[in-house]
């Protein structure tokens, strides 16, 4: 004798309850990946939001001095494009960049060439919320390509026989967006750092740099506050000035941001025996002690 078949309602009714827990399954999962999208999505957003909102709201800050008085070689110009690029991607997400040229008209105003932040690549795009490629073009429009405007620019202008670094310098220090309460900052020099204001403090004819530094009224009238900052130098040399540039001219530069609280000094490209070997730094060190 056959067993009764089931009746449609009775299958009908499985059948329901079978998809009702196949559709709650993909919804939990969904919503489960839908919320860490939107969790991560948010978290990248605020530190770039954040950055964009406040200069001392950056995750960190990287400040570009390019010093451009004297016309750059075509191998000087490749040296800059491939520094900044370095430190455009050491940046963090929601970290700024700032890039300014000295003015040697106005050593108290450099000039801003430009000023943004990270909006995060590719590699960290949430593929539920949005494609790769949408993000590496939006880090492109809003962040890669005015830097590569911004380093153009940098040479562009016509060069000078004032070479003001060091006020330079201490402008920086006080801007608002890269004072003592700005976090994880970095300061990169592009320079050949012949220091030149003519009767003020000139490294044009070599001798005593410490000596002539310490006389001139630059270590009272542009101070140097470099504490928690890390700052890196791209050390352009010039051949007419070859007499004058090498260990001990370093050795000069090295000591004057240490002794302004600078975390490290080193010159890129350059090995530490190499930019400034021990009998230079020696001789430097000696000479400073005895005029203290």
């Amino acid at each position: 004798m056959r067993s009764p078949r089931p009746s449609n309602s009775a299958t009908t009714t499985k059948r329901s309850i079978t998809l009702i827990a196949i559709w709650v399954v993909i919804a939990t999962a969904v919503g489960g990946f839908a919320a860490a999208a939107i969790l991560t999505s948010n978290r990248h957003a605020d530190a770039y939001a954040l950055c964009q909102s406040s200069g001392l709201k950056a995750a960190a800050t990287t400040m570009v001095m390019v010093d451009a008085t004297d016309a750059f070689t075509e191998d000087q110009r490749r040296r800059l494009k491939s520094t900044v690029e370095v430190e455009r991607e050491r940046l963090p997400e929601g970290g700024r960049l700032i890039i300014v040229s000295l003015n040697p008209d106005a050593a108290w105003e450099p000039t801003e060439l430009v000023s943004v932040c990270n909006p995060g690549k590719g590699e960290t795009a949430n593929p539920l919320l949005v494609t790769r490629s949408k993000v590496e073009k939006r880090w492109q429009s809003v962040y890669g390509d005015p830097i590569d405007k911004a380093v153009q620019q940098s040479v562009d202008r016509g060069a000078s026989e004032r070479s003001p670094i060091i006020i330079t310098l201490a402008a920086l220090l006080a801007r608002a967006d890269f004072d003592t309460r700005v976090a994880g900052r970095r300061l990169v020099i592009i320079s050949d750092l012949l220091e030149h204001e003519k009767g003020i403090y000139s490294q044009l004819r070599g001798g005593d740099f410490w000596g002539a530094y310490q006389a001139s009224p630059l270590p009272k009238s542009a101070r140097l506050d470099l504490r928690n900052v890390s700052v890196a130098i791209d050390y352009l040399q010039r051949g007419k000035f070859a007499g004058i540039q090498g260990p001990r001219h370093q050795a000069f530069w090295e000591r004057l941001l240490k002794e302004a609280g600078a975390n490290e000094v080193t010159f890129l490209g350059m090995s530490a025996s190499t930019a400034l070997p021990a009998q230079a730094r020696s001789e430097l060190t000696s000479s400073q002690n005895g005029r203290r």
